[in-house]
């Protein structure tokens, strides 16, 4: 377990390492929560507060992790039943891994751009107006 902030190029063996990445924001609104991220592009499935912005798209409950409310944050097996119980079985922790893998090739810096590939080479040959 590890707590705090940690940018090394240990991250990636730690996420390897993990079974679970839990990102709380208890406070302000996370924009997206970068971290989350770099955890699931290494197979770890995440547990992360509502205020973490990349929920929404990364996060989907028993596929890809978990959402808690910031006010009920996960301290014990009884107020975070769900994760412990599928990552406590073999078969759901290898298949929530693979859903995370898919998941976060979808946001691979790649990937990124779609309609705007393209536009800042396109927009340099336009006329600006005089």
């Amino acid at each position: 377990m590890h707590s705090g902030l940690r940018q090394s190029k240990r991250n990636a063996a730690i996420y390897l390492l993990a079974d679970l990445f839990v990102l709380r924001r208890a406070g302000h609104y996370e924009t997206w929560g970068l971290a989350v991220n770099e955890s699931m592009h290494m197979g770890t499935p995440a547990l992360v507060s509502e205020r973490v912005g990349c929920q929404r798209d990364l996060v989907t409950e028993g596929e890809t992790g978990w959402v808690f409310k910031p006010t009920n944050p996960p301290r014990s097996k009884q107020n975070s039943p769900a994760p412990l119980a599928a990552l406590a079985d073999p078969a759901t922790r290898r298949r929530l891994r693979e859903n995370v893998t898919a998941r976060s090739r979808l946001y691979l810096r790649a990937n990124f751009g779609g309609p705007f590939r393209g536009a800042r080479e396109h927009s340099a040959t336009l006329q600006s107006p005089a």
